[in-house]
């Protein structure tokens, strides 16, 4: 019979895969950033609002990509442990897949990164980070620590009885 990882494990991976997915539906709507121009405009954002934004006003690449790399392919990845995580097997095809998801999905913090950045260079926009990002951030945190206690899961042989 294949290697599983005990329930003893994957119980905790699981507790910590379901708030690490509250922290990222959190992350992506609650408002990230808050951008105020003359000390007179402000807007607040967040990630899935603004790229909602950018869809519907016809920036359909940025918007797409955003969509697959902010908000896909993190929300993929968490889903993917969590199925990881049930089987008890984090080996061979699982972890393959999972490892394409872990050198696209760190995209996502890239991409807030430089906008970040962007706003706060121009001298006329001044960026205030929000909830939301912290929560974005934790997610992120909380996924990967689990992901690399994949990589590195022991593996118990059960014996047919």
């Amino acid at each position: 019979m294949p290697d599983r990882m005990p329930w003893l494990y994957r119980i905790p991976l699981i507790l910590v895969l379901w708030v690490a997915l509250v922290f990222l539906i959190a992350g992506l709507t609650k408002p990230m950033i808050r951008f105020e121009q003359f000390w007179v405009f402000s807007d607040t954002v967040s990630l899935w609002g603004g790229t909602m934004t950018l869809l519907r006003s016809g920036e359909t690449f940025l918007g797409s990509v955003l969509m697959l790399f902010s908000i896909l392919f993190p929300v993929i990845k968490n889903l993917w442990l969590l199925v990881l995580a049930h089987l008890g097997r984090p080996r061979g095809f699982g972890m393959k897949v999972l490892g394409v998801l872990g050198k696209w999905s760190m995209l996502d913090v890239f991409v807030i990164a430089i906008l970040i950045v962007s706003a706060r260079m121009d001298g006329i926009t001044e960026a205030q980070l929000l909830s939301g990002l912290y929560y974005f951030i934790v997610s992120v945190l909380l996924v990967n620590a689990v992901s690399t206690i994949f990589t590195w899961a022991p593996r118990v042989e059960i014996k047919a009885a």
